[in-house]
Parts: structure tokens; sequence; C-alpha cells
């Protein structure tokens, strides 16, 4: 026998039926970033109102299960996949080809990541973007019920898609103007100020600058803040040398640079490998480094003695901007776990911070 939907239709039952939706779509029948159902159908298959149908989803919409979206009705949310169940968070890395293994910076990133998401009882989700389009990846993760995303990408279409798909998301060293989610990055702009500045406090009036300029948020906030600490000091850039910190021709073009006439004794280099560049130039050219030539160099706390002092193999270590790779890290699942609990809060852009860090200490 049918039941009566109209003896069922009151509160009570709406809370009923918005439990078991909920139950639904914590087994997976219902993804997130997909529709339910629309409201006739669910009304048939659960044996009630309309009405009813529209209380319970608008009880989930309150508990941030469920978006409301005007003409295609209700979107599952990230919020839906239950961390305290097993859902992960997916990290995703656009330089990690298929199958490479995780190294260096990255690997010290995931570790950092998971060791902070391990603290609130998460689990993480590796996943390298290289040669993926973005749809394959967030494919990935939604078939993972992954609810969050924590993304080292500066490609947009990523960004848009989790936000489509209502994937809490927060990128990790990496922003853009529109991205529209969280952002976790180190304070470039300030990193480059303390280094313009330390160059002119050593009395250098002429300083030069090695490396990329335009190529992404770092290089433009670092420029920006290296003329501005220059500038605050009495001092001014002369001169750019702007090359990718990828370049395959590194290590010819640092040793051309020091050659040429006019070169100014001091040098910004605001990369770990194209600070070592410099200084393994400078070395076989016979400049003595911090005395013919001061450099600056850029490199996270944790690889600081692994890659920036021993990549040197000089006495004479050259000062360097650093951060700290577990700070990113736990901001950005701070953030994440803020945004679980407050889907509507307004993006922000987090700075991590920096400081100058010579080999005898810090500035």
């Amino acid at each position: 026998m049918a039941p009566n939907k109209e003896a069922i239709s009151g509160g009570r039952s709406a809370t009923g039926l918005a439990e078991s939706i909920r139950d639904s779509i914590s087994g997976g029948q219902y993804p997130v970033g997909r529709f339910l159902p629309a409201t006739r159908q669910l009304s048939g298959e659960h044996g009630v109102t309309a009405e009813t149908v529209r209380r319970a989803l608008k009880l989930l919409q309150r508990d941030g299960l469920l978006a409301s979206v005007p003409r295609h009705g209700f979107r599952v949310m990230s919020r839906a996949n239950d961390p305290t169940r097993g859902c992960p968070v997916a990290y995703v890395l656009s330089a990690q080809k298929a199958g490479a293994a995780w190294t260096g910076f990255n690997q010290v990133l995931l570790s950092n990541i998971q060791t902070a998401a391990a603290q609130r009882g998460w689990g993480i989700l590796g996943t390298g973007a290289g040669g993926l389009r973005p749809q394959d990846i967030l494919d990935q993760c939604l078939a993972s019920r992954a609810w969050g995303l924590i993304v080292d990408v500066h490609d947009p279409e990523i960004v848009r898609l989790a936000r489509k798909a209502g994937l809490a998301a927060v990128m990790v060293d990496a922003w853009h103007e529109d991205a529209g989610v969280d952002a976790v990055i180190q304070d470039n702009f300030l990193g480059g100020k303390l280094a313009g500045e330390h160059l002119a406090a050593r009395g250098h009036r002429e300083v030069a600058w090695f490396g990329p300029v335009t190529g992404s948020v770092h290089s433009m906030e670092r420029f920006g803040g290296a003329v501005a600490g220059l500038r605050k000091g009495g001092a001014r850039l002369v001169s750019e040398t702007e090359l990718d910190i990828e370049d395959p021709e590194l290590a010819a073009k640092a040793r051309s640079f020091l050659q040429r006439k006019g070169r100014p004794a001091a040098v910004l280099a605001l990369w770990s490998n194209l600070a070592r560049a410099l200084v393994g130039a400078a070395h076989d050219l016979g400049l003595a480094v911090g005395g013919e030539l001061d450099i600056v160099g850029w490199c996270s706390e944790e690889l600081y003695e692994s890659e920036y002092r021993a990549g040197m193999g000089v006495m004479s270590v050259p000062p360097a901007v650093t951060w700290r790779v577990q700070d990113l890290a736990d901001m950005a699942v701070a953030r994440l776990a803020q945004r679980l609990k407050q889907p509507d809060l307004v993006p922000q852009r987090i700075n991590v911070p920096v400081r100058l860090k010579t080999s005898g200490g810090n500035l």
C-alpha cells in the first residue's frame, strides 16, 4: 500500500528525509559536485510531497551539504564528504609527471601537508597534474571522494572547475588575482625588499637582477619588493638579466653574466638554483663571494643545508631569504578546516613569513 504523502509531510518527516539523503550522499550515491535528482523524482522515490522534499533540501543547504543553483537545482558540496569517514584531501602538484617520484621541495611540501592533515585525522591523496587535462584531474579527485583540494597549480582552470564542483580549495605557493579561493604563499614582496635593503646597507648603490621578472607571481612580487628595498636604502637596480629558473643553459649564462663589462658588484638572484649557479660561476672565475661579489639568494629553511649551502661548495655562502614549508602546509590545512565549518568565508590570501639568513645567523 502506497504511503499517505499528506500524513507524513510535516517537519519531522522532512528531517527524516534529510537524514536519508545525507546517508545517500555519505555512501557515494550523490557525488560531490553533482546535482541531486529533481524535486519531483525525489518525491516519488521517497513517497513524500514536493513540499517535504523542499524542506529537507533546505535543511541540508543550511548545514552546508548542498548549494542551490538557480535553474539547475541543488548541488552536493564538498562538506558532504566527511573526512572523519576516510574522505581525503587531494594535493595536486602542477609540475609532477605521472609515475615520477616526488622529490625536493615537492616531497617536503607533501610530507608537511600529510603531517598537518594527520593531526586532524585527515587522509591525503597526492596526484600529479603533468600531462593531464584539468577535467581529468578533477575527475580523479571526485572519484576518490575528496572533499577538499590543496593545489600547487598556476592554471586557473583547475581552480575554476574545483569551485564549480563545490570542492573546498586552497592554493599553496601559487596565486592569481582571479582565483576566488584561499591561497597560502611565500611573502615574496617582503623577501625581495629585505634582500634589496641588505645590499643597500652593504654600501652598494648599483645592483643587478639575475632571474625571471614576469613569469609568475613569485618573480613579479620579488622584483617589486627588491626595487622598493633598494630605493629605500638609496640604491637602484641598474640591469636585469631575465631568464627562466629551469633554463638548461643556466650555468653558461651565469658565467657570461659575471664576465660582462660593467657588471655591478651586487646581484639579486632570488631563487636557490640561480644563486648556486652564480656562486659556481664566480668560483670558476676567481671572484670572491662576499668580497668582490655580493649575492642574495632564496631557499626554504628545510632545504637550506642540503640544497642551498651544500650546493654552493664554497666556504662563503651568500645570504638567502628563507621561509618554512611547514608554515605553508600548516596554514593551508588550517584554512581548509575553517572552510569546512564555514563554507561561505571570503577567500583570503595568506603570506608565509620570510627572513634574511646569513651563514652566521639571521638578519
